[in-house]
C-alpha cells in the first residue's frame, strides 16, 4: 500500500467516525481502537522522524539537552561532545552560546550511530553531575544504605557509579558482602560486578513494586 492510499483510507475512515460517532460504542469496538491508536501513535513517531530527518537517538539528546539538566551542557561540553559524536571540532560561529552550540549539535546528528555517541556522553556528564563525592563507604550499615540508593538509580547511573566509585575490588567486595552476597575465592572483579548489579537490579524491582 502507498502512503498516498494509506492517507486517502484514514481521511475516509475520520469521516465515517464523525459521522457516526453516536452509533459507535461497544467493548470490541472500544478494544480495537485502543490497539489502534498505540500503533498509530508509533506510525506518527515514524511519519515525524522521515519529516524532520531525524531518529530517535536524535530526539532522546534534544530532549537531555533541553531537560531539566540543560545548565549541565555549557558550549565547553557541547564542544567535547561534538567532537566525541563527530570526530572533529565544531564551526567556532555556532558555539558561541550554549543554545546555539545545542541548536547545532542536534542538526549535525542525523546519523543514529553518531548520534548514539554523543547520547552516551550526555548520559556520562549528567551521570557524574549527580555520583555523590568523596571515598565510598566502609562500615557495613552504610554500605547497606548505598544498596539501597544504587538500586533506586537508573541502570546507566548505577553502572556509571559502579565503575568510577568502586574501581578497586576490595570496595566492591566490601559493598557485596555487607548485602549479604557470598563470594567465592579467586572471584574476578567483573563477577563481583556483576553480583552487585543484579542485586542492586532486584533492589530497583522492589520499589518499582
Amino acid at each position: 500500500m502507498s502512503l498516498k492510499n494509506l492517507s486517502e483510507r484514514l481521511a475516509a475512515l475520520s469521516s465515517v467516525i464523525e459521522e457516526n460517532e453516536g452509533k459507535l460504542g461497544g467493548k470490541a469496538l472500544v478494544k480495537s481502537a485502543k490497539l489502534f491508536e498505540g500503533q498509530l501513535a508509533k506510525f506518527e513517531d515514524r511519519i515525524g522522524d522521515a519529516v524532520q530527518g531525524s531518529n530517535p537517538q536524535v530526539r532522546e539528546l534534544q530532549a537531555l539537552l533541553t531537560g531539566p539538566d540543560r545548565k549541565l551542557f555549557t558550549v565547553a561540553a557541547c564542544r567535547a561532545i561534538y567532537r566525541k559524536a563527530l570526530g572533529k571540532n565544531p564551526p567556532p560561529d555556532s558555539f558561541k552560546t550554549p543554545s546555539s552550540a545545542v541548536k547545532t549539535l542536534v542538526s549535525e546528528l542525523k546519523s543514529s550511530a553518531k548520534a548514539k555517541l554523543a547520547l552516551a556522553e550526555c548520559r556520562q556528564i549528567i551521570s557524574k553531575s549527580t555520583a555523590p563525592k568523596g571515598q565510598v563507604a566502609k562500615d557495613e550499615e552504610r554500605l547497606r544504605l548505598e544498596m539501597n540508593r544504587l538500586g533506586a538509580l537508573d541502570d546507566e547511573q548505577r553502572q556509571y557509579e559502579l565503575e568510577t566509585r568502586y574501581r578497586k575490588i576490595s570496595d566492591l567486595k566490601a559493598l557485596a558482602s555487607a548485602n549479604g552476597i557470598k563470594l567465592p575465592k579467586g572471584i574476578t572483579k567483573q563477577k563481583v560486578l556483576k553480583s552487585v548489579i543484579a542485586r542492586a537490579q532486584r533492589v530497583r524491582g522492589h520499589y518499582l513494586g
